[in-house]
């Protein structure tokens, strides 16, 4: 078995940490200066977003599981780098056009929302690199 890159484990291990911290950060700023019913709301939407995207990509990726007869290993290893790629990708650019955003616009409000669900895409690169784990049952090119 080979050793997981370095790409994935730093993504196993720190994602879900800069998600909670992200988050929790964005709770509390929500709970004092946007109020308690609108304040609270973008977070746990956000955490709700991160973690369907989390677990859609599992499926998706568990569910080549039945096509391993069919498929490659490397097929299965640019599905999972594609998409870890893309989702870091999507992150950053939300981070970006969030943080554009608020130069942009006068409501506070909405400068919130867009910040506080910026990381959402980066539950699909924490589910990719959960799944390598699994290219094992695919069959190598030979």
């Amino acid at each position: 078995m080979e050793e997981k890159p370095k790409r994935y484990m730093i993504t196993e291990r720190w994602g879900p940490r800069f998600l909670i911290a992200w988050y929790t950060l964005f709770l509390l700023l929500g709970i004092i200066f946007i109020g308690v019913p609108d304040g609270l709301i973008t977070p746990f939407m956000g955490i709700f977003m991160t973690v369907m995207s989390l677990l859609m990509i599992r499926l998706v990726l568990k569910f080549q599981k039945r096509n391993s007869s069919f498929m490659k290993r490397g097929l299965y290893d640019s599905a999972v780098f594609f998409f870890w790629a893309f989702s870091i990708f999507g992150t950053t650019s939300f981070l970006v056009i969030s943080l554009v955003s608020i130069f942009e616009t006068e409501s506070f409000s909405e400068a919130f929302f867009f910040i506080s669900v910026a990381p959402f895409p980066l539950g699909i690169s924490i589910g990719a690199a959960k799944q390598w784990e699994m290219r094992d049952v695919f069959k190598t090119e030979a």
